[in-house]
């Protein structure tokens, strides 16, 4: 009997370190973890790691924390554009990738969102009639979305319009 105690007290103290431990993430895992510097907690909740974003929410932090958190992001070269207030940071790298960082009190979760730059590939201009409307410009860089008859969506990396 005293054997089926200790199993079953062991067991049950096992399942808890797992079920404690499920919640915590390990910085080496996150696909974009070598522009950021390592959060102060690892208890967080991941929505989102893959090579164009992290989406991440990091547990439990003090204003202290995320003002520091803050800090060591500007030391790895978030600098660009950058913008802070009481609750929030955005800026970009050398690379141009988007960081955007929000807390919004003391022990409450920090938001860390960070976006690749988009991919931008060689376009040809739509010949649809909304295409027609507006004039070809000389670049040919950019990011192309959709094309209907109507409409389009293209972002371009320079835009330089050709003279009529």
């Amino acid at each position: 009997m005293k054997k089926l105690t200790w199993t079953l007290l062991l067991s049950v103290m096992c399942l808890c370190l797992f079920a404690c431990g499920s919640e915590k993430s390990v910085w080496n895992d996150i696909v974009l973890g070598e522009l950021l510097p390592e959060p102060p907690t690892s208890e967080s909740e991941i929505y989102e790691n893959s090579a164009e974003e992290l989406w991440i929410d990091i547990k439990n932090l003090s204003d202290k924390q995320f003002n520091d958190y803050v800090e060591t992001c500007k030391k790895k070269g978030f600098t660009i554009d950058a913008e802070l207030d009481s609750y929030s940071f955005t800026a970009y790298n050398a690379d141009g990738y988007k960081l955007e960082l929000s807390h919004y009190g003391n022990d409450e979760d920090m938001t860390i969102e960070l976006e690749a730059p988009m991919e931008m590939n060689t376009i040809y201009w739509p010949m649809s009639e909304a295409g027609q409307l507006l004039p070809t410009p000389k670049s040919t860089i950019g990011n192309f979305s959709y094309e209907y008859s109507d409409s389009f969506s293209v972002i371009l990396q320079e835009l330089i319009i050709q003279s009529m």
